[in-house]
């Protein structure tokens, strides 16, 4: 969420400085190049790729990973441009260096499967044109790249893993303009991908020429082309600068159709079509896995691409969505109807979830909740306040309770602190996170219930 959050501050920063959203996608993502998506091809590292480094206090291959119930794991910068892939026993806290990668950024993903074997995670082609996936063998010790094929300017992002221990699960974003996200996985050993949810670009308006008609407009999720619907005259939507005479609006959507996207993605009531001003898709938050494995949530924010007047929300709705892996089928289970929005989404058990709520246009006045499944109660377990305003980054770390960053107002995210909560009793304290002596925050790290005596690993003790 740390990252849509940045993310929201800088567009409506440059939108209120008169900048498109869209322009700022388009520098941010470099390039307009994209192609259909290709079968991955699975490759093993050779000698000329970044491979990960066994150094002091990193595992080797097969070395013994902490006989813990639940753990976290994800990348912490190394000082000099790479990245640290740590595991934390929630039980002590005590670290544990997995791998040293020198040549992976630390804005980059990591999972480890259930079984402790396969250290997945993400890393940027050279020229950052996209994004991919390598797995290490803590058996083998050999690397293996994914998905190194995707098009320009896509990226894999928001990585956790099956209980099967071979599939990954993960958001495939294309970036050509808009955000346009699926959420999806990869058998490694079969190589096959399935798509488990799809988001969806649409452009609302085009002003052309009178007389002139917009060409049509591609929907990625639907695979199909819009034509305009209906033409108007400029002067039927206010802008901050006039539009000539000589030019009306084109019309991809109607009121009718904005309508039935808003409440197809959680809304109620109506939308007004005047405040979605040129463009708006469907945002992804990390898919997590139930302990069980039978189920996928993961939330929706329904996004536009800028927003009239100054202060306003982007978004226009935000849900909370389940997968079953068994059926197939997907069912909103959460809607956010106070006006917030929602982002990061986890499990507290196999019958309750957790989730963050957030209100300020920025992203920021976090509520930490937590949902019911058989019941459906909601109920808000820690609310924002002053002193702790932005509460982000949310983290089950096993036994009912919760780790979540959190800073007062207006002030920096690198002077948060970490939140130890009892999602039940709701008492909670500050856990400061070590890691070589100091105090990190676990941004992108995920929870795992490791079982690293699963019969398909045998970890050998360390010398």
């Amino acid at each position: 969420m740390l990252a849509d959050v940045r993310w929201k501050r800088v567009v409506v920063l440059l939108v209120l400085l008169g900048i498109s959203a869209s322009l700022v996608y388009y520098f941010l993502n470099r390039s307009h190049e994209k192609e259909g998506i290709p079968a991955s091809n699975p490759t093993t590292a050779v000698a000329a790729s970044p491979t990960p480094s066994a150094t002091p206090g990193s595992a080797s291959p097969g070395s013994a990973l902490p006989q813990v119930k639940t753990c976290v794991v994800g990348l912490l910068p190394d000082q000099k441009g790479g990245s640290q892939y740590v595991l934390y026993d929630t039980a002590t806290w005590k670290a544990t260096l997995l791998l040293h990668l020198p040549d992976v950024t630390p804005d980059n993903y990591a999972a480890l499967s259930r079984n402790g074997r396969y250290a997945a995670y993400t890393t940027w082609e050279t020229n950052l044109s996209r994004r991919y996936v390598k797995v290490y063998d803590r058996v083998t010790g050999k690397t293996t790249s994914y998905l190194q094929q995707i098009p320009v300017q896509h990226e894999i992002i928001q990585l956790s893993w099956l209980p099967d221990n071979k599939t990954l699960v993960f958001v495939q974003s294309d970036a050509t303009s808009l955000p346009y996200q699926e959420i999806k996985t990869l058998d490694m050993e079969t190589n096959k991908e399935q798509v488990l949810a799809k988001g969806e670009v649409w452009r609302v308006r085009s002003i052309e020429e009178t007389g002139h008609t917009a060409e049509s407009f591609y929907l990625k999720g639907k695979k199909a082309y819009v034509s305009v619907k209906e033409k108007k005259p400029a002067e039927t939507y206010q802008k901050d600068k006039p539009i000539s005479e000589e030019e009306e609006w084109n019309y991809y959507l109607t009121q009718k159709d904005i309508d039935d996207i808003y409440q197809a993605y959680g809304g109620t009531g109506s939308f007004p079509i005047e405040k979605v001003p040129n463009m708006m898709h469907v945002a992804f938050s990390a898919p997590r896995v139930s302990p069980a494995g039978t189920k996928i949530v993961y939330s929706t924010v329904l996004e536009r691409n800028s927003a009239p007047g100054a202060r306003t929300p982007l978004w226009m709705t935000a849900s909370i969505w389940q997968y079953d892996r068994t059926s197939g089928q997907t069912s909103r289970i959460y809607s956010q109807t106070d006006g917030g929005s929602i982002g990061r989404v986890d499990w507290v058990s196999d019958q309750e979830i957790s989730f963050v709520s957030y209100y300020d246009f920025q992203g920021s006045r976090d509520s930490i909740n937590v949902l019911d499944l058989a019941s459906g109660g909601h109920r808000v377990v820690f609310p924002y306040t002053d002193v702790h305003y932005n509460n982000v980054t949310l983290l089950p770390v096993g036994e009912g309770k919760l780790t979540f960053t959190s800073s007062k107002k207006d002030e920096a995210y690198g002077s948060s602190k970490t939140i130890l909560l009892d999602a039940r009793s709701g008492s909670y304290q500050e856990k400061p996170i070590m890691f070589e002596g100091k105090t990190v925050l676990l941004e992108k790290f995920m929870s795992v219930p490791l079982n690293s005596s699963d019969a398909d690993y045998h970890p050998v003790e360390e010398p």
